[in-house]
C-alpha cells in the first residue's frame, strides 16, 4: 500500500489529526515526503466534505512533482482550455519551440498541471520520471536542471560558502546541462538529501528569509534541489521495486541460488558478544581462501553441507549498501566499516529454499582464538594480563 493509499484509508478524525500533526511539527518543512503527505491528508479531507483551517506556512505552500512529460504543443493544446492554450502557445513563439514539459504537481488545493515550452530535439519522447536515455543511466527533468543552474549562478556570486566542495559544484553542472546520470549517482543524490534535510530548516534557506540563498540552501539546489529529490527517490523506488524479497544479502541470482552478504563485520560484536579488529580479519580470509575448502555448512555441521562459496572480498573503504531485510522485505541501507568481509555463495538447493524463507539469514564465521583475561584498571589500562 503506497502513500496516498493509506492515507486515502484514514477515518475522517485520523485526517484531520495528521493534517494538524504535520503542520505543527514540519510547519518549515519542505522535503517532498513530508509536504506529500500534508496535500495527501488536505486533498481527502477536501473530498469528503471536511471543512478544517490550513495554516499559511511553508509545509502549505510547497508543490511536489509527481511526474514529467515532454508533448508537442500542438496534441498539449487540445486538452486545455481556449485561455491556457493561448499563455501555451504564446510562450511557445516567444521560445521558438513546439514542444512543452508538462508537470503534473500536487499541492495543497490538489493535483495541477503546468506546462513550461522547452527546445527538444528531434520528436517528443516520453519522460515519466525515470527517463532512462541509455542502459542504466537517467536524464535529469528540466526542473531538475534548472535548480542546478541557479545553484551555479549562486556559485558564482560567491553565495555557496567557503565549505563548498568540488563534488557539489561538478554535480551541479552535470545536471545544469542535462547529463545523463548512472543509478549509482541517483542513490548518491538521494543519500545526499536525506542527510542535509536540515539544511533547509537553517536561516536563509527559503526565499524571503534573510540572507537567502544559504550555503546550505546553495548545494542542495546543486544536487538538483526538491525536484531532484523527488526525481531519484522515484528512480530508487522503481528499482527497488524489481528486487523479490529474499533473505539479507546484497545480491542475488533466483536461477544460480546465489547471494553475496557480509560475512564478517571488524570492530562490531557479534551475537557471540565477540569481535576482531579488520587486520586479523584480514588475516584470517587469506589462510581460509589458501585452504581451499569451500564448503559452506548449515550451523557448522560438517555432514550438513548447504552450499558453496564462490568469491570472497575485504572492502578497502566504508561503504552503504541496500540490503534486503528477509522478514518484511524492505530494503534499508546498512552502512559497513573498512575490511568488512563480503562472501558470495551458491547454495544447494534445499539450502536455497530456507534463503528464500527467511530461515538462512546471513553467515557466520567459524575458527579457533586463544582467550586472553585482563584486569582493567578505572582508566582502561591492562594491569596484569
Amino acid at each position: 500500500m503506497n502513500a496516498s493509499e493509506m492515507i486515502t484509508a484514514l477515518s475522517g478524525d485520523d485526517l484531520v489529526a495528521l493534517h494538524d500533526r504535520l503542520h505543527a511539527q514540519h510547519g518549515d518543512a519542505s522535503d517532498p515526503s513530508t509536504v506529500e503527505a500534508h496535500h495527501l491528508a488536505a486533498d481527502a479531507m477536501r473530498k469528503r466534505g471536511i471543512s478544517h483551517p490550513d495554516s499559511a506556512d511553508n509545509l502549505h505552500q510547497q508543490a511536489v512533482t509527481l511526474s514529467t512529460v515532454t508533448v508537442k504543443i500542438a496534441e498539449l493544446v487540445k486538452a486545455m482550455s481556449p485561455t491556457e492554450a493561448e499563455v501555451v502557445v504564446a510562450m511557445a513563439m516567444q521560445n521558438g519551440t513546439s514542444f512543452a514539459d508538462v508537470y503534473e504537481l500536487l499541492t495543497a488545493g490538489g493535483w495541477l498541471i503546468r506546462a513550461i515550452p522547452v527546445q527538444v530535439d528531434g520528436d517528443a519522447v516520453e519522460r515519466n520520471e525515470p527517463e532512462p536515455v541509455d542502459k542504466d543511466t537517467y536524464r535529469p527533468p528540466n526542473a531538475v536542471q534548472y535548480n542546478a543552474q541557479r545553484a551555479l549562478n549562486w556559485i558564482a556570486e560567491g553565495k555557496a560558502g567557503q565549505g563548498f566542495t568540488d563534488v557539489g559544484r561538478a554535480r551541479a553542472a552535470q545536471l545544469a546541462n542535462g547529463q545523463a546520470v548512472s543509478e549509482e549517482t541517483i542513490r548518491r543524490m538521494a543519500a545526499y538529501f536525506t542527510r542535509h534535510q536540515s539544511d533547509l530548516e537553517a536561516e536563509g534557506a527559503k526565499q524571503g528569509q534573510d540572507r537567502f540563498p544559504s550555503a546550505g540552501r546553495v548545494a542542495w539546489d546543486a544536487w538538483g534541489g526538491n525536484e531532484g529529490w523527488s526525481w531519484a527517490r522515484n528512480i530508487i523506488r522503481s528499482l527497488d521495486a524489481e528486487t523479490k524479497q529474499k533473505a539479507l544479502v546484497v545480491k542475488q541470482v533466483e536461477e544460480q541460488r546465489f547471494t553475496l552478504g557480509p560475512w564478517y563485520v571488524p570492530g562490531q560484536l557479534d551475537a557471540h558478544n565477540e569481535w576482531t579488529d579488520d587486520s586479523e580479519l584480514q588475516a584470517a580470509l587469506w589462510d581460509y581462501v589458501r585452504k581451499g575448502d569451500r564448503d559452506i555448512w548449515l550451523q557448522h555441521t560438517p555432514d550438513t553441507k548447504a552450499g558453496e562459496w564462490v568469491e570472497a572480498m575485504t572492502m578497502p573503504f566504508p561503504v552503504d549498501v541496500p540490503m534486503v531485510q528477509p522478514d518484511t522485505g524492505q530494503i534499508v541501507e546498512k552502512s559497513f566499516p573498512a575490511g568488512t568481509v563480503f562472501l558470495g555463495v551458491v547454495w544447494e538447493d534445499w539450502a536455497w529454499q530456507m534463503v528464500k524463507a527467511g530461515q538462512i539469514r546471513g553467515y557466520s564465521i567459524g575458527g579457533s582464538a586463544q582467550r586472553i583475561i585482563a584486569d582493567v584498571q578505572a582508566d582502561g589500562v591492562p594491569s596484569e594480563m
